[in-house]
């Protein structure tokens, strides 16, 4: 949670420094935070949670589409820290019309709430 929190703050620096270090390399920290500040983070589901892995949605609008990621991510432990490993994701992408009801759950139509 507090990495999908980091994501909907745009703050780069805690998501790269809760990384491990071996999967630091592969960080592009201007990419992540133009993608970050992009998306308009609407919420976090946890699928399945064991000691080291977990399995989660999290959605987002990005343009007028709804987008999804579904991730199994694997942490370990790294200086007495859990940190993120890596990850198994797929991405899926919803339409969404201007008169449906907004996926941020507010109530009103996606024109009149979330629609940009």
């Amino acid at each position: 949670r507090s990495r999908y929190s980091a994501y909907v703050t745009a703050n780069i620096d805690y998501l790269i420094q809760t990384t491990a270090k071996e999967s630091r390399e592969e960080s592009d920290a201007d990419a992540m935070q133009q993608w970050a500040e992009q998306a308009n983070w609407i919420k976090l589901e946890i699928l399945n949670a064991s000691d080291n892995q977990i399995e989660f949605k999290a959605f987002y609008i990005l343009g007028n589409k709804l987008e999804a990621i579904h991730e199994t991510s694997e942490f370990i432990k790294e200086d007495g820290n859990w940190v993120y490993l890596d990850g198994d994701a797929h991405m899926h992408v919803y339409d969404i019309g201007r008169n449906n009801l907004c996926p941020c759950e507010s109530g009103k139509k996606f024109k009149k709430c979330c629609y940009k």
